[in-house]
Order: C-alpha cells, then structure tokens, then sequence
C-alpha cells in the first residue's frame, strides 16, 4: 500500500475527524492518522489519482465553507 500525507496548516484536523473517516474509507483506502495540522491515508497502487484528488478537494471546501482555512 501507498501512503500519502495530507497537509492542511491552520485548522484543527481532530475535530473533523468522523466527516475525514467517512470520506477516506473505502474498497482500498484507509486513514492511517489524523494530527492538527496533516492527515496519513493509505491507499493501494490502483487507487484512482483522480478520485484521491476529488476527496482531498472535497475535505478542503468542507474546511473553507466552515471558515477553518
């Protein structure tokens, strides 16, 4: 499996962390850790660049729309 760390700096991750669990749990995609400021994902080699990137957006408006970025 792959791993990938998400860094997002000046929001608290741990408070959005069910919303982060839901969005990156899945048929080969798992959270590995949630910090402050970065999230671990793992994921396996076939795991579609494209919808990594769709959810990695999807958490960063969920951040704006909730004023944390």
């Amino acid at each position: 499996m792959a791993r990938k760390i998400i860094q997002i700096s000046g929001s608290n991750l741990v408070g959005y962390s069910s919303f982060i669990e839901d969005l990156f749990t899945g048929p080969g995609i798992r959270v590995e850790r949630i910090n402050k400021d970065f999230i671990e994902i793992r994921f396996k080699r076939f795991f579609p660049k494209k919808l990594l990137n769709e959810k990695i957006q999807k958490l960063e408006a969920k951040l704006k729309e909730d004023g944390r970025i």
